[in-house]
């Protein structure tokens, strides 16, 4: 059989579906009626992550501030409630005919000066190089930043972690096999493999607040910031451990934590002339505490801004505050992804417009800012504009990452389509060739062979049973062999990879892998239920 490609991060609706939408749409948005141009997104009416189809019939244009304000329907949302699918059709349908009979007017409103965008930056290089006023691989035109009390909080905590491409997990004990680590902890606990979330693990526990300090915190200030301001280590950190097959075999734990982002308002002119951002309207958050996202109660608060004009195109960025994203794999839909090499041989930059489904997941730290409107002075005149709510559900994500070549990885397909890790594949086999062998536990009806990270693998030789299977075949990134088993067979793998570059650290980076094979299970579970 073929390898079969696989993507992870795919657009959901074909071209020829976007299309005929923007087409019926004459791209203005199917809710307020606004011509929006280019600021609109095709939304799912039904989630793709429920079950919805990237088919027409599915697809709705929608402008930036509906298109927050549609998010995922739920009856019981606490505050407000969402368009519903069938609001959202009716909707799609009587704006259709409108365009179809010729007769658009879009409503009297002031025109929009001002476009809006929520930057959450996953990585604190990127975060760094902002508050640093270095805009070289921003996605802004005419930048001009904003300090303010949440600017000069995010600066305090990217000094306390370091400006560093370093991951939020962190290296551990050393042990030489399970058994010995269990008799150190013998409060860890088996991971489910086929959960898609930590599944690159085999043991996970909690971290006592003791052993943090004592082990975890020096040179990680962050640590006992946390701490300190009331959060226990259940919110913010968990211990995954596994078998270290690369380099010298032994058994290896690292510490998990909550990933630190930065929030910021990107205000962009849109306009063909010059704009004066007066002050923005925000409810206010002060509380420097540990504590869920959502905004405080707090009275509205004002910022002013820099009384000069803005010239058409210009973007002032307005930092909000810091984001403690959840722990383990982040569910989301990307509507659009960029990953750009900033240089041979460095990191990658990702730049995406997504929606997360964890906002309750998230937590916050230090003041922060909840964008309401601005007002501005506009051709003589004052006018106030609304920004949208920031929901998570609608906003752009940079992150970096190197890639660095590890292994394939090994995941069991079991009956009911549900997909397990069974770990690394060839581990020491970095460019030599080494034989992997394993037995095919019970329930279990493929194997599939992943080629996760930048590399190319060579399977040279596939032995079912001492009987040779599928020689001779190559994998790249994002491609999978499939072998059809029975359980009890005996699997020997022979073969090598060859990884595009090293770690940029020379360390091992399992918060990546972690992260990938969580992914693969996540996008091949949920495709292969899709399907049948």
């Amino acid at each position: 059989m073929p390898p079969a490609s696989l993507s992870l991060s795919v657009m959901p609706f074909p071209p020829e579906v976007r299309r005929e939408a923007m087409v019926r749409s004459a791209r203005h948005c199917c809710v307020c009626h606004r011509y929006k141009g280019v600021r609109v997104e095709v939304h799912h009416i039904v989630p793709e992550a429920d079950g919805g189809p990237n088919i027409p019939d599915n697809a709705i244009v929608l402008c930036f501030d509906c298109h927050a304000d549609a998010g995922h329907y739920n009856p019981r949302q606490p505050r407000g409630t969402k368009f519903s699918p069938q609001e959202l059709r009716d909707a799609k349908e009587k704006w259709f005919s409108i365009v179809r009979e010729g007769s658009l007017t879009s409503p009297e409103t002031t025109p929009d000066v001002l476009y809006y965008r929520y930057l959450i930056c996953r990585n604190l290089d990127i975060v760094a190089e902002i508050l640093a006023g270095n805009f070289d691989h921003i996605p802004v035109e005419q930048p001009l930043l904003v300090q303010n009390d949440s600017s000069s909080f995010l600066g305090r905590l990217v000094d306390d972690v370091g400006r560093t491409s370093q991951t939020d997990v962190f290296n551990g004990g050393w042990f030489a096999n399970r058994d010995e680590y269990l008799q150190a902890h013998p409060d860890a606990s088996a991971v489910d493999r086929g959960g898609g979330n930590f599944s690159f693990y085999e043991l996970l526990r909690v971290p006592t607040h003791e052993e943090l300090l004592a082990k975890w915190s020096p040179g990680r200030p962050l640590i006992k910031r946390l701490i300190d301001s009331g959060a226990q280590p259940e919110d913010f950190s968990i211990v995954g451990s596994f078998f270290q097959q690369c380099g010298t075999g032994h058994f290896q734990e690292d510490l998990v934590l909550r990933p630190l982002w930065g929030v910021f308002l990107a205000v962009t002119n849109i306009s063909d002339s010059p704009q004066t951002l007066k002050r923005l309207e925000a409810a206010g958050s002060p509380n420097k505490d540990f504590r869920p996202f959502q905004p405080l109660s707090d009275p509205p608060t004002e910022l002013r801004l820099p009384a000069a004009p803005i010239l058409s195109g210009a973007t002032v960025v307005v930092p909000l505050g810091a984001v403690l994203g959840p722990l383990g794999r982040i569910e989301e839909e990307i509507w659009s992804r960029t990953d750009t090499d900033l240089k041979r041989w460095g990191p990658v930059q990702l730049v995406a417009h997504s929606g997360t489904k964890q906002a309750k997941a998230h937590a916050l730290v230090g003041p922060f800012l909840w964008p309401k409107g601005l007002h501005v002075t506009s051709s003589g005149s004052n006018i106030y504009q609304e920004v949208h709510e920031l929901d998570l559900t609608n906003v752009y994500m940079l992150d970096r990452y190197w890639e660095a070549g590890c292994c394939p990885h090994l995941f069991f397909l079991l009956e009911g389509a549900e997909v397990v890790y069974g770990g690394p594949l060839l581990a020491a086999g970095n460019s030599k060739n080494v034989i992997s062998t394993f037995t095919v536990p019970m329930g279990v009806t493929r194997l599939l062979i992943a080629e996760l990270e930048d590399e190319v693998t060579r399977l040279d030789h596939i032995w079912l049973d001492d009987q040779q299977n599928t020689p001779g075949r190559t994998l790249t990134r994002g491609q999978v062999l499939q072998l059809a088993v029975s359980p009890g067979v005996i699997v020997r793998i022979e073969g090598s990879y060859v990884p595009r570059v090293e770690s940029s650290d020379g360390s091992e980076n399992s918060s990546r892998r972690a992260m990938l094979v969580d992914e693969f299970i996540h996008s091949r579970t949920r495709s292969l239920h899709f399907s049948s």
